[in-house]
This record gives structure tokens, C-alpha cells and sequence, in this order.
């Protein structure tokens, strides 16, 4: 696991699983586990890429301590190995680490 946090709170966090591992269930798995910890999150089916591969997850909105938060998740294959990236940030940056993001997201290069 990879795990970056800036100074304003956003993070970003690359998880590797085995080979045994559905990325549709890791996606829900992650998903169930997020909704439980932060009640009133509303999720929405979400399809990408990751470096080209093909992903899916969701994206999701939730409070913490009472600030507007943006995550999103997306599970993938990369050869044999599944993956899961999740990006996490309050509403009002997110438009300011969006593109931190997405570098990570159109970059990266699973062998």
C-alpha cells in the first residue's frame, strides 16, 4: 500500500492485492467500508481508466467534521495483480489537487 497526504488534507492511496482478487469486489468492499465509517455518504457507480486500464468503482460525497468531501475509488487489473486507487479531498480544494490526481491516475504504469 501507498498512501500520499498533502498538507490540506487530500490523499491518495494505491492498495495491491493478490492475484485472487475481483477489482468489482474490492470496489464494494471499500465502498461498504467507507459508508459504514462516515453515515450519510451517497454513492454513485463510477467507470475510468488507470493508466489506461480499464477501472471501476464510485465516487463518493460524505461529511467529516462537518466539511463537504469528494472520494472516489476505482478498482483494476494490471496483468495478474488488482489494484484499487482511492483519492480523497474536501470539496473546496478539490479543484486545486484534481489535477495531482489525475497525474497519478493517467501515469501510472502497472507490469
Amino acid at each position: 500500500m501507498l498512501t500520499l497526504e498533502g498538507p490540506d488534507g487530500a490523499l491518495l492511496t494505491l492498495t495491491i492485492y493478490g492475484v485472487d482478487s475481483e477489482p468489482s469486489l474490492l470496489a464494494k468492499s471499500l465502498l461498504d467500508t467507507m459508508t459504514k465509517q462516515f453515515s450519510g455518504a451517497k454513492a454513485t457507480p463510477l467507470v475510468g481508466t488507470v493508466g489506461g486500464l480499464a477501472a471501476e468503482g464510485y465516487t463518493m460525497k460524505f461529511a467529516y467534521m462537518g466539511v463537504p468531501m469528494t472520494s472516489t475509488i476505482l478498482a483494476f487489473r494490471g496483468g495478474k495483480t488488482s489494484l484499487t486507487l482511492y483519492t480523497q479531498a474536501a470539496d473546496e480544494d478539490l479543484s486545486a489537487v484534481q489535477p495531482g490526481f489525475d497525474v497519478v491516475k493517467n501515469t501510472l504504469v502497472v507490469k
